[in-house]
Order: C-alpha cells, then sequence, then structure tokens
C-alpha cells in the first residue's frame, strides 16, 4: 500500500491533475473556515492584567490575547486542515483503486466531486452563532456516502478495464508543454525605447502643466497636455531616428535606439515640483544640455552605444528612474505645508526637535515613539535645511511622502512578471482608505532586495556552486564567496538596521520576516550541502551587524546603549497594553452580510478580514507546493512566500492598534499577493506553450522534420483546439476573480477618481501660497487657522513669561509641540505623558519633576487627548496625577487650557 501511495502521489503532481487539486482545496479550505468559526465559541479568554497599564485593554477588562491567539490558530489549521482533505483524497483512491482493480487516475478524478458537499458550510458561514452539529455531520455524512458509493459502483457496476487499452492508451504521450523563450530581443528593445520616450514625454507633460497650466483646471485639459507632449515625443524621435538613417546609413532600429538615451535628461524637469516656483529656467537648461549632447554623441560614436542595447540600460532607465520620478511627482502634495496644529502628532517630532536644537540626547533626554530618523533626526535635518520652523519639519514630510509608493513600485518589479503590474498596484493602493507612508517604503526596500535576491539565485547566488574566488583557507573561503555572491543579502541586513533606526517597528518587521525567510530557504531545501545551508541568514545577519556599528558607536560613545535598548523595549513590549483597542468582531460583519448582502462586503469590517482571507489562501497554495516538493523550485512560490511572511509581520500592527490609519500597515502586503495570483493566472492562460505536430505545415517542423517547439498563446490554433475546454475552464476560475477585484477596487478605493484628482492638482501649483507672513513664532510662512494661532499664542506668551529660557515646563496633556513653540525644555524625557504609562515610568516622571522644581504645568487642553481613547489621562497616570494635586494649582485657565503652577 505504501508504493501505491507514492505511485498516486507522483500521478497528482502532473499538471493535468491541478485542478483536481485546487476543487479538493476549495472544499476543504471552506469547510476549514466554517470548523473554525463554529468552534471559536469555545475558546474562552480571561484578561490578564502584569503591567499596570491603564488604557482601554484594562478599562475595559479586553482579553486583547485572544486576537492574536485566533490570527495564528487560523494561518497553522486551516492549511493544515485543506492538507488532510489532499490526503485523505490521495489515500482514498488509492485504496479504491487497490480494491477494484481500476486505474487509479480515473478514481482520483471520480472521487474529487465527493468533497463538494463540504461547501454546504457556505450556508451557516453567515450567521454569528453556528450550529456545529449541523456543520459536521450534514456535510460530512454526505461525502461519507458519496465516497462509499463510488467504492461500490467501482466494485460491481463498472465494467472491467482492458489493460491492453490502458498499455495502449499509456503509450500515447500527450504532448508536453515546453515555453522557448523566443528571440525577441529586438522587439523588447523597441518597446522599452518606446516606453522611454512616452515616458519622457510625460516628464515634459508634467512640466507643462507645473510651470504653464491650462486655463481651465481640468482632467480633459491637462490628460490632452499630456496626450500632446507624449505623441509629439514619440513623432519627433522616429522623424529624427530616420533622418539619422538617411544620412548616416545607420539602420532605423539601431538609430532608434541610440538617440532614446537623449530623453532621459528629461527627467531633470520634474525636479520643478520640488523647486517650484524657483530653478524652472536652470532645470530647462541643463536638460537642453542633456538632450543635445547625448544626441551628438549619438551621432559622432554610434558604436560605443552599441553595447549598452545588450544590456537592456534603455529598460532599466526606464524602470527604475523615469517611472518612479513620474510617480513621486504624481504623487508629490505640490508642496503644500498649510493646514491646522495637530500638537500630538506633530508634537512628537517637534519636542524632540526642541530638545536635540538644545542639544539632547536621543533615549536619554528624549524617548523615541516611532523611530529615531522619523521622530528625531529627521525634523532636525529639516531645521538644518530650511529653518528652524514648522514649515520646514512640514516640507520635508512632505518631500518623503512618495517615497512610500515609490517602494512599492520598486518591489512590484521584483515580485511581479509584468511592468503594467507594477504600476497598478500603485494605481491602487494611492486610491481612497489607503495609504503608504515612508515607514512602509523603507521595509518594502527591504523585501526588495531578498526578493531580487531570489531572481538571480540559480545564476548567481550562493548556492548556484560553491566557486571559490581563490584556493583560500576555508574562513576566507566562506567570506570571499558571501561578499561575491551574497552581496544582496548583506546589502539587505544594511538596509535592515537602516529600517530599525528609522521606524523601530519596520525594523523589527523586516528582521522577522527576512530571517524567517532565509532561514527557510537555506534550511528546507534538498541538494544544498551542510557548509552551504546557513549562508543566505549568515550573509543577512552579517549585514544586519554591519548597518548598526555606525549607530551603536556613535550612542556608545554618548553612554547611552541600554537608554538605546530600553527604549525599544519599551516600543515593543507596551504597545498593545498602552494603545491597543479591540479588532472588529467577525460576528457583526456576518450579520451584516445577512442584513446588507452584497455591499456589506464594502464596508470597512470587512477591510479588517480581507488580507487574512488572503493570507490563508497563500499559506494554502504555499502548502500544496510544498507537499508537491516544488516549492523552491520556483522563484515565484518562493517570491509569494516571502510576500506572505512580510504579511503576517506587519499584520501584528493592525492587530494592535485596530483603527483604520493603522490597518494599512496589515493590508499593504495584501495587494501584493492579490495581484500576484491574478497575474500569474492570467498569464498562465495567455501564454499557452504547446508541441504541437503540424505534418502538412513544413514551417512548423524543425529541419530535421520532427516536432516544432510552439508559442501558442490564448487562439485557435490546431494545437490548442485539442485543449480548448481547459483552456475555458482555467480562464473562468481566473476571469471571475479579475472582475471581483476590478468591481472591491473601484468601489471601495475609487483609484480612478483618485488618480483624476492628483493629475488635475499638476496645474494647480500657482494656487498653493508660497510666501505667507509668519503668524506663529517658530510655525514659519504657513497658514494656520486663526482660532488656532490665537489659542497658541496666548499660552505660549503665559508660558514665556513666567518662565526663563532655561526653565523647563511639564506637558500633562500630551500637546508636545507647546514645548517647541514656547522654546522651553521639557521637564523630563517623555514629552508626550502618554507614553509614562507603567509605574515605573510615572515615578521617573516625578522625580525629575521633583529634581527641577518646574514651575509650570499644563494640566488639561480640552481635546481628545486628555481622554484618550476614552480614558482620561488623570486614570491614565494616577500617580502622576496624584503628584500634581498635591504640589501645583491652577493658575489660568485659557480658552480651556489649563495651567498649574507649583505651590
Amino acid at each position: 500500500m505504501k508504493n501505491q501511495l507514492r505511485e498516486t502521489f507522483k500521478i497528482v503532481r502532473k499538471p493535468e491533475y491541478r485542478i483536481y487539486w485546487a476543487i479538493v482545496a476549495i472544499c476543504g479550505f471552506v469547510f476549514a473556515l466554517g470548523l473554525s468559526l463554529a468552534l471559536r465559541r469555545y475558546f474562552h479568554f480571561e484578561f490578564h492584567d502584569r503591567l499596570g497599564i491603564v488604557a482601554w485593554v484594562s478599562v475595559n477588562q479586553y482579553p486583547k490575547q485572544q486576537e492574536m491567539f485566533y490570527y495564528v490558530a487560523a494561518l497553522v489549521f486551516m492549511p493544515i486542515f485543506t492538507a488532510f482533505c489532499w490526503f485523505i483524497w490521495i489515500a482514498y483512491s488509492t485504496g479504491t483503486a487497490v480494491l477494484t482493480k481500476k486505474s487509479v487516475r480515473r478514481i482520483l478524478k471520480q472521487s474529487v466531486f465527493g468533497y463538494i458537499p463540504l461547501l454546504l458550510a457556505l450556508q451557516d458561514l453567515f450567521r454569528p452563532e453556528l450550529s456545529v452539529g449541523q456543520l459536521l455531520w450534514i456535510p460530512i455524512g454526505l461525502v461519507v456516502i458519496a465516497k462509499v458509493g463510488l467504492l461500490c459502483y467501482n466494485f460491481f457496476l463498472s465494467k472491467p478495464q482492458n489493460d491492453e487499452k490502458q498499455i495502449s492508451r499509456k503509450g500515447k504521450q500527450k504532448p508536453k508543454y515546453a515555453l522557448e523563450k523566443s528571440s525577441n530581443l529586438p522587439f523588447r528593445l523597441f518597446i522599452d525605447s518606446a516606453g522611454t520616450v512616452s515616458a519622457a514625454g510625460l516628464c515634459i507633460g508634467f512640466y507643462m502643466l507645473i510651470v504653464h497650466p491650462p486655463a481651465s483646471s481640468t482632467f480633459w485639459h491637462s490628460s490632452k497636455i499630456l496626450l500632446i507632449t507624449t505623441f509629439s515625443a514619440l513623432a519627433f524621435w522616429c522623424a529624427y531616428s530616420l533622418l539619422i538613417n538617411r544620412i548616416r546609413h545607420r539602420r532605423f532600429q539601431d538609430a532608434l535606439a541610440d538617440d532614446v538615451y537623449a530623453y532621459v535628461s528629461t527627467v531633470l524637469l520634474l525636479a520643478t515640483s520640488v523647486l517650484y516656483p524657483s530653478g524652472q529656467l536652470t532645470l530647462f537648461i541643463l536638460c537642453a544640455l542633456g538632450f543635445i549632447g547625448v544626441k551628438v554623441f549619438a551621432l559622432f560614436a554610434p558604436q560605443k552605444l552599441d553595447k549598452l542595447h545588450s544590456c537592456q540600460l534603455a529598460r532599466r532607465l526606464l524602470s527604475y528612474l523615469m517611472i518612479p520620478a513620474l510617480f513621486y511627482v504624481l504623487l508629490y502634495g505640490k508642496g503644500n505645508v498649510h493646514w491646522g496644529l495637530d500638537l500630538f502628532h506633530e508634537g512628537e517630532r517637534l519636542a524632540p526637535l526642541n530638545e536635540l536644537l538644545r542639544g539632547g540626547i536621543p533615549f536619554r533626554d528624549i524617548y523615541i515613539q516611532h523611530g529615531l530618523f522619523l521622530n528625531a533626526y529627521r525634523p532636525l535635518l529639516a531645521s538644518k535645511l530650511f529653518g528652524e520652523t514648522l514649515a520646514s519639519v512640514r516640507f520635508l514630510e512632505g518631500l518623503f511622502g512618495p517615497l512610500g509608493y515609490v517602494c512599492v513600485y520598486l518591489l512590484g518589479l521584483q515580485v511581479f512578471k509584468s511592468r503594467f503590474t507594477a504600476i497598478l498596484i500603485v494605481f491602487i493602493v494611492s486610491g481612497e482608505n489607503f495609504s503608504v507612508s515612508d515607514r512602509h517604503g523603507i521595509f518594502l526596500v527591504n523585501i526588495a532586495l531578498v526578493a531580487n535576491y531570489i531572481t538571480t539565485r540559480h545564476d548567481r547566488g550562493l548556492f548556484a556552486g560553491w566557486r571559490p574566488i581563490s584556493p583560500l583557507p576555508l574562513r576566507r573561503e566562506i567570506i570571499a564567496s558571501c561578499l561575491a555572491f551574497g552581496w544582496k543579502l548583506i546589502l539587505a541586513g544594511i538596509v535592515t538596521s537602516l529600517a530599525f533606526f528609522y521606524s523601530t517597528e519596520m525594523g523589527v518587521y523586516a528582521f522577522v520576516t527576512c530571517s524567517a525567510f532565509l532561514f527557510l530557504f537555506g534550511f528546507t531545501q534538498k541538494g544544498v550541502s551542510g557548509r552551504k545551508r546557513p549562508l543566505p541568514l549568515f550573509c543577512y545577519i552579517a549585514g544586519v551587524f554591519l548597518g548598526a556599528l555606525p549607530f551603536v558607536v556613535y550612542f556608545g560613545l554618548y553612554r547611552v546603549l541600554d537608554d538605546l535598548v530600553r527604549n525599544s523595549y519599551i516600543q515593543l513590549a507596551y504597545q498593545i497594553p498602552i494603545w491597543g483597542l479591540q479588532f472588529p468582531p467577525l460576528s457583526s460583519f456576518l450579520s451584516q452580510v445577512n442584513t446588507e448582502g452584497l455591499k456589506s462586503f464594502q464596508s470597512e469590517t470587512f477591510r479588517w478580514y480581507l488580507p487574512v482571507l488572503l493570507y490563508l489562501i497563500a499559506a494554502t497554495y504555499l502548502l500544496h507546493r510544498a507537499l508537491q516538493r516544488s516549492l523552491w523550485s520556483s522563484k515565484s512560490s518562493a517570491k509569494l512566500l516571502l510576500l506572505l511572511l512580510a504579511g503576517i509581520a506587519l499584520f501584528r500592527t493592525a492587530l494592535g492598534r485596530s483603527d483604520s490609519p493603522h490597518l494599512v500597515f496589515g493590508a499593504t502586503m495584501m495587494w501584493f499577493i492579490w495581484l500576484f495570483f491574478l497575474e500569474r493566472g492570467i498569464l498562465w492562460i495567455w501564454y499557452r506553450p504547446g508541441i504541437a505536430k503540424w505534418p502538412n505545415d513544413k514551417m512548423a517542423k524543425g529541419q530535421d522534420g520532427k516536432e516544432a517547439i510552439l508559442n501558442c498563446p490564448l487562439a485557435p490554433l490546431p494545437s490548442c483546439q485539442r485543449y480548448l475546454p481547459q483552456i475555458i475552464m482555467k480562464s473562468i476560475c481566473v476571469l471571475i476573480p479579475a472582475v471581483i477585484s476590478l468591481w472591491y477596487t473601484s468601489t471601495v478605493h475609487h483609484p480612478v477618481k483618485v488618480f483624476k484628482e492628483r493629475l488635475i492638482s499638476l496645474a494647480q501649483y500657482r494656487s498653493i501660497p508660497r510666501n505667507v507672513p509668519e503668524t506663529l513664532e517658530r510655525a514659519g510662512g504657513i497658514q494656520i487657522p486663526e482660532d488656532q494661532v490665537s489659542q497658541v499664542k496666548q499660552v505660549v506668551k503665559y508660558i514665556q513669561s513666567n518662565t526663563s529660557e532655561d526653565d523647563v515646563i511639564f506637558d500633562f496633556s500630551s500637546q508636545g509641540a507647546y514645548y517647541f513653540f514656547a522654546n522651553r525644555k521639557s521637564a523630563t524625557r517623555y514629552h508626550q505623558i502618554a507614553y509614562a504609562a507603567t509605574k515605573s515610568m510615572q515615578e521617573e516622571v516625578i522625580r525629575d519633576l521633583e529634581k527641577s522644581r518646574t514651575k509650570l504645568v499644563i494640566l488639561r487642553t480640552g481635546g481628545w487627548f486628555d481622554n484618550i481613547d476614552g480614558v482620561p489621562s488623570a486614570d491614565r497616570h494616577p500617580l502622576i496625577a496624584k503628584y500634581l494635586v498635591e504640589h501645583y494649582q491652577e493658575t489660568v485657565n485659557i480658552n480651556g487650557t489649563i495651567i498649574l503652577r507649583r505651590k
């Protein structure tokens, strides 16, 4: 029986059985989903508090750990249960074939339909209270009946199969599919060249919209300018190349390829968006010089450019320079720095900046909430470049803002087959109800580097042959090999360290994701020697240490390494107890489905569960690949595993702070996985390769009259007609999810609407005020609502009139921006008191207040942050509140802002 199981497993690994694998997987997955929801009621969690932190979780006695348990349990249970269904399918088919003496291939195809009753779990899936008995007995009973009936049918009723026919059928080999990479390099070179020229036309069009906007700022007028510039650039390119062909007698396609590099200089025009309203003439002159200079070089030395065509330089310039630059300008906010004050969130950058300008040291004098660069050094850089104002901080943040979307595109280039899909994902994630910040970006760059290593691992990877650089001792040989073939992983490790100091959370997620992936990559592959297995992980960790070394040395000189470790631990360990909120309950969504139907899938609650659903599907598919022993043989499967691990790690933030702004952390990788499956499915349908015998067509045969390898796209060719029903079935299976994706993105995120608005905004640079008089000290030239200006001025005036520049103040309202505007240091390193949540941290604040004998304390401002998540600050920090009551008294009330003075 064991040998028969092995033979059956070899059979089901063949491509023609994929559809049957899929049927069993869908049935098992749906039943596992229903079973998981039904069993959830039997798990009871109680709230446990060991930290003494007062926040929403503790006040409401909410067992936050249950959400992480359900999340991990679902990721483990549902793929395993689906694999169990696969095993039952294979074992039953093998046993039935042995008992009935029938072909196991026939039994496999027949028995797969016996699992369809498991889909009956769908009828109870959308009920808040599921009946476990009905869910189990009815579908399973029907499956058992179907299996017994199939066994009886094959044992008693089915006609005996003729062994001779079986043998003769085995002799008829089905055409095998093979994909030959056709020699279409000239065509691809032309497409890349045309794309580069088109991108240059868009650069010129963006420049025209910004510098010389149309009289009417509408989508039609803006798109008309872009179409004119794009087609004009293409026409000029073709006309000039034809002229060179006639004058210099150079082939037309070579002249086209030579001239394309001149258009790359137009990307300089896009810098107008950042430098506006100055620098326009300078950029135009530089662009013109580059354009003319390359044309002259191509005219007199065209042979030197021939070497660039083979290395696809035009394609790389288009993919990695021009398209990212176009995305950056399109998503840049016109340099707008005018909006109301957010004294809490902007205070997370302004308060550290104020301390740094007064000689403070991060981690020792400043508590860092998100990341060293994000909260401290980026505002400091803005102050050095543009001045010590809020406008400078906002302007630099605006420059960093589009980089997150650019990084989405760069990761898309590494994990998708098509450049169009990489553009499409940026188009989707830049829509409504979604955003990708620069914090995400540095994480995505890290994943992109590892994905790029996967792409080249067979040719230039660590496992592509031992290939020592020279006869060296073993240790030096390993180091030389890592530097030569694992430098991408070393670079990824360096970027991970930079991510940690840019945004601590993103750095930890990147380290966990890449380490877990490289561990599996090295230690679960077969055919790799023992001393090679740890090399990928070793290269990556070595890069992490190299990247962290300058920071360790810097902070070691200031003797604040212990403060750095403590600050990082607080960030990671106390985030959920301090900021945790309830994850939207699934029961509310299921009830909504019963009442609203299809409309409920457009709700925000469904958006919370959609990433988890896609992660479960991806995990099930990867387990299927692992069971078939083809996980690491496919680059696509390896990249999908990397995306899945990244998504699982990022979703931890959404599980912690479960509100809309933090949902994007968990949903970013969801779109990569979604489009990953859709792209592979569509390409699988369209590019249908095959080997066919065309006896009457000599052109289809080789010179020796044997079979010819053909690229057979979806078309009514003779070699494809035999498989037309299978192609139609697969097309339906792929196109239905594609239509659903189109409907969901268009109704929830409205990418087309947002794209039109962004395109129109390119012509509205003149509408942004550039020289605004300063209405608030240290705010810079920005427009702030008059009521906010008046309020902040009064508070700042009172603080400055009752304290000297060397005095410290304390803000109990978590409005850290007051430190910056009043130009006063904080009495404690917790410039946002919301961070000082534990008993020891509150005692530290009290010691700081007592030591400095702080004169003034901002008690409350009457805003939302006096009652974060409905919990008053006095309840969150009872020790500090008690100290303030005992040692301070109210001295002034400025429109709801209460300031205390020491007794």
